[in-house]
């Protein structure tokens, strides 16, 4: 008699194990998995999450998919909705995708653009490169091929990754102050709608000087009364982030 229960927990896993191999079992695992893992930083106070991330800086517009801010140090991710299985690794200039029928299709690696706008925030948010963590993440792929850099995931790799990440880098007031200069540009919605086409740093920095934008960092421009300097006692034009950012003009 106990030899039929066993042998149907047996056959479950048997069966689970076989459904699991599917590739569109895989995926929607994935992508259940990195739900899971947002939904759980979300809930954390060790962690402040920013979706869907457009920044106008001097450089021109950048779009950060998620950055996360943490005692850890800052997150940057970017999100791909591919799916089967990506093949590359860091130093190619293109990673394949092969789909569930066999076919491959190439796109851009990833890694490139991601890290040079997490570059791109750094320098805005003033910290150190060891303190910031340029992360791609594929939501709906089944597997990866060998060759895939480390800072490369899919699944629970993504939360498992920010976890791995336990030295204290950041206060509590530094913490503070990136998220409210992340913040802050996030404001300039109105301007970067209109900028979308905009992909030159000639007719980016017009733009910038004709919306009273921070020539600096791209934050928005507030009327102050100098309090020293040649201009003392008079209007000027200071950016918003001031002390962080020290960019002033006349009015």
């Amino acid at each position: 008699m106990i030899f039929i229960p066993i042998l149907l927990v047996g056959i479950a896993i048997v069966v689970i194990f076989v459904l699991y191999q599917l590739p569109l079992l895989k995926e929607w695992y994935g992508r259940r998995q990195v739900n899971a893992a947002t939904e759980f930083l979300l809930g954390s106070s060790d962690y402040y999450l920013m979706k869907d991330v457009v920044l106008l800086t001097f450089e021109g517009l950048i779009q950060i998919d998620l950055i996360i801010v943490s005692r850890f140090g800052v997150f940057v991710v970017a999100t791909y909705h591919y799916t089967g299985v990506i093949a590359g690794t860091e130093l190619n200039d293109t990673w394949v995708q092969m789909t569930n029928n066999k076919e491959k299709h190439e796109f851009q690696n990833p890694s490139l653009q991601n890290k040079k706008n997490a570059e791109t925030l750094r320098r805005l948010i003033g910290i150190d490169k060891s303190n910031m963590f340029p992360l791609v993440l594929f939501d709906s792929i089944s597997a990866f091929k060998s060759g895939i850099m480390a800072r490369t995931t899919h699944g629970s790799g993504f939360l498992q990754y920010i976890r791995s990440k336990q030295k204290l880098l950041l206060t509590t007031n530094e913490i503070k102050e990136i998220v409210e200069i992340i913040e802050a540009k996030r404001k300039k919605q109105g301007l970067v709608s209109g900028l979308k086409q905009i992909d030159t740093h000639n007719q980016t920095a017009s733009l910038l000087d004709n919306h009273q934008v921070c020539a600096i960092c791209g934050s928005e421009m507030v009327i102050r009364v100098a309090e020293n300097g040649r201009h003392v006692g008079q209007q000027i034009l200071r950016c918003i982030l001031y002390p962080t950012c020290r960019s002033t003009r006349s009015k």
